[in-house]
């Protein structure tokens, strides 16, 4: 029996069980990059929608308190001047910041007697509706749709509608007209301040 010859070492074939970890890590395929761009855009989408969406929120929040504050000084007034003031809202889309929303009469019964939107608003415009566009305070600070001193409050709430570029969410400002009281109310649903669209959630100041 002839001995085996060793082998030339030269013609044998050498494996490294590294190479192709070192080839995979060496670089990401194209439908890897694909999917992680894919990935990172929706992320930014929906931040860019979240942050809209608050910064929306916080407008619209600015300035229905800014109404209930400017209401809440006017309801005290009568008493103290022995004389009613009327309130009159102008409702509309596409209010800039700046702009004239209501106004009252006579001017002394606030020491604004015209309420502007804040000029620092982020947003382009506003949307405003109201169940009704004027009514009266009485001197006993409640709500009547009667400019003789002494008239019988009205039994309906007035309520004021605000939202950003007709986007939700809705807020609202209610007044009662028994005790002039004033509440808030939001709808994260829809942005339709100027039909009769109901907010939900009141609150009072």
């Amino acid at each position: 029996m002839k001995p085996s010859k060793p082998s030339d070492s030269r013609y044998q074939i050498r494996t490294y069980p590294h190479a192709d970890k070192q080839r995979k890590a060496a670089g990401f395929s194209l439908f890897e990059l694909t999917v992680v761009g894919a990935v990172l855009v929706l992320l930014t989408t929906l931040s860019l929608n979240l942050n809209q969406n608050e910064m929306r929120s916080a407008d619209s929040h600015t300035l229905t308190d800014e109404i209930a504050a400017w209401l809440g000084e006017i309801a005290m007034a009568p008493e103290d001047l022995n004389t009613t003031c009327t309130v009159t809202f102008q409702p509309g889309q596409q209010i800039r910041p700046g702009a004239t929303i209501a106004s009252v009469q006579p001017s002394n019964c606030a020491r604004e007697s015209s309420l502007r939107v804040p000029g620092n608003q982020r947003f382009s415009s506003f949307h405003l509706g109201t169940s009704q566009n004027s009514w009266v305070y009485t001197e006993r600070g409640a709500v009547s749709a009667s400019s003789t001193l002494g008239a019988s409050s009205t039994n309906t709430d007035i309520i004021i509608r605000v939202s950003v570029d007709g986007q939700p969410p809705l807020r609202c400002v209610r007044l009662s007209g028994i005790m002039g009281l004033i509440r808030f109310g939001v709808n994260s649903v829809s942005g339709d301040a100027i039909s009769n669209t109901a907010c939900s959630d009141w609150r009072r100041t």
